[in-house]
């Protein structure tokens, strides 16, 4: 009669080695959240606000991508996206110029929304 046990040894091993996988998956890269440096409203569109900063999303046209409000609990999409990029939006909100008050936040790389900056006048 055979002996068994290395048998039985190597199958054990190998079913360890089964799920074991050759290569640890690699890290996501760790992207910085999305930060507001400036927004203002366009010269003679009092609804268009040009937003600027780092690490917005890449391209889009998606309104969700800016959200705006008036007391910072309750947000709204902005109503159109005229230009965007990793460091800037152009977008037209519900809301115009004669709101003192008006929040934006937009989303980022990270798949986050910045924090709220407060909206400050006329483009210079």
């Amino acid at each position: 009669m055979m002996n068994r046990a290395p048998l039985m040894s190597l199958v054990i091993i190998l079913g360890f080695m089964a799920g074991c996988s050759a290569l640890a998956p690699e890290p996501k890269p760790e992207v910085p959240p999305a930060t507001i440096s400036a927004a203002a409203f366009r010269a003679g569109e009092p609804f268009t606000v040009v937003i600027t900063g780092e690490f917005f999303k890449i391209k889009s046209d998606n309104k969700k991508d800016v959200i705006v409000s008036l007391n910072g609990r309750n947000w709204f999409p902005a109503t159109s996206i005229s230009d965007s990029s990793p460091t800037g939006y152009t977008a037209v909100l519900p809301y115009g110029v004669s709101f003192p008050n008006l929040w934006v936040r937009v989303y980022g790389m990270d798949g986050e929304y910045s924090q709220p900056f407060l909206v400050q006048g006329w483009l210079k």
